[in-house]
């Protein structure tokens, strides 16, 4: 499912020519081009690779037909946001709709018929959330079989802290400080049990985000279980039983957000690795990734 915008000519104005189109599309942010477009003459995908966040342009020539004087009319070249998907992606999605638009000098026309001059991004997001809260209603009213559910809160959470983690590696890379990734997991066995987790393979000193479960390399024992092996394999381990060792240890910053970083590990790796024998740490083989537009942040 998606959430179409028209991008129109405004009444008086003269349509940019095709090549100024793309031209102009190809040098938005995180933008490739489609080689194999499907249905237009071409087109272009934004992907954000930290946040996950994507959204498409395509072109495809109007239909030479008449237009009512005043009106604005169709310029070929089109925008595509998911629906039922977490509200942040069109916080961020739409911005780049609008900075298109305003290259361009075009308005957009929505499928509900309204139109928004200069492509103004705050009322594109209102009306793309309802659409999009309509939408994710109607599925969990109508079939009842809606996507894994995460508080609106924490997906916001999660997204600013990912739209902030290259700047956090710039900033602790030279002092050999990890910046985990956070990923949304579900367990292949018990489609419930959804996480927002994040990579803790080596236990060293790292930036901690809010998280449900940490991935951590177990050591594999000899049959006996006397002996590691010199082995790991990555478990999902919740977050309550990594936290109660490091919790006390982390240190809070503010810039470029506010954040928790674990300076020295060494202390803590022994106690958590010896509370991982004492709980159940399913092998993280058992997991699959989700993306983003795979889940909802509005509860039915």
């Amino acid at each position: 499912m998606s959430f179409e915008i028209a991008y129109v000519v405004p009444s008086g104005k003269t349509a940019p020519d095709v090549a100024r189109m793309e031209m102009v599309t190809s040098k938005l942010p995180h933008t490739t081009r489609d080689e194999e477009p499907q249905d237009c003459e071409w087109g272009y995908e934004y992907l954000n690779p930290e946040t996950g966040v994507t959204c498409s342009f395509r072109y495809a020539a109007p239909a030479p037909v008449g237009f009512a004087a005043g009106r604005p009319r169709e310029s070929g070249l089109r925008a595509s946001l998911p629906l039922m998907c977490p509200t942040f992606i069109g916080r961020e999605a739409l911005p780049v709709v609008e900075q298109l638009g305003r290259a361009l000098n075009l308005g957009a026309l929505l499928p509900s018929g309204d139109y928004v001059e200069d492509c103004d991004a705050g009322r594109l997001q209102v009306i793309w959330t309802e659409s999009n809260r309509m939408t994710t209603e109607r599925l969990g009213i109508g079939t009842g079989r809606l996507p894994p559910y995460f508080s609106r809160e924490r997906l916001d959470e999660m997204w600013r802290y990912m739209s902030a983690r290259r700047l956090l590696e710039t900033r602790y890379s030279a002092k050999g400080i990890y910046v985990p990734r956070v990923i949304l997991i579900q367990n292949k066995l018990d489609r419930k049990q959804t996480f927002m987790a994040a990579m803790w393979a080596e236990m060293g000193p790292a930036v901690f985000p809010e998280v449900d479960a940490f991935v951590i390399g177990k050591p594999i024992k000899t049959l006996l279980g006397l002996v590691n092996t010199g082995e790991f394999i990555p478990v999902v381990v919740r977050a309550e039983t990594v936290m109660k060792h490091v919790e006390p240890r982390l240190r809070q910053v503010d810039r470029p957000i506010a954040h928790r970083i674990l300076e020295d590990a060494g202390p803590v790796q022994g106690p958590i690795l010896k509370s991982m024998n004492d709980v159940l740490t399913p092998p993280f083989r058992n997991f699959e990734t989700l993306g983003v537009e795979e889940v909802v942040d509005s509860r039915v």
